[in-house]
């Protein structure tokens, strides 16, 4: 296995092993997102290097797509006070 090969599966495992986000690898790893998304997403990258370690990892990478983060506070709108 070749030191690009090597560095693919690091973050792999690393995704698996912390069920991380790709921010949060690229923060681990010292990269960018947009490396860490090429490491995972490219045909050549990690589905040629460990196909099974790309599903999992696919996995992870679409469960925390869909898992719900709170982006505002749920306290209700009751309209502008003004003019009352």
């Amino acid at each position: 296995m070749d030191f690009m090969s090597k560095q693919i599966m690091e973050v792999a495992i690393y995704i698996i092993e912390n069920n991380a986000s790709i921010k949060q690898t690229a923060e681990h790893f010292g990269k960018s997102s947009e490396t860490i998304k090429k490491y995972i997403n490219d045909d050549d990258k990690l589905q040629k290097v460990d196909y099974n370690t790309y599903i999992v990892v696919k996995e992870i990478e679409k469960r925390l797509e869909h898992e719900e983060i709170p982006t505002k506070l749920d306290i209700p709108f009751h309209g502008s006070k003004k003019g009352r």
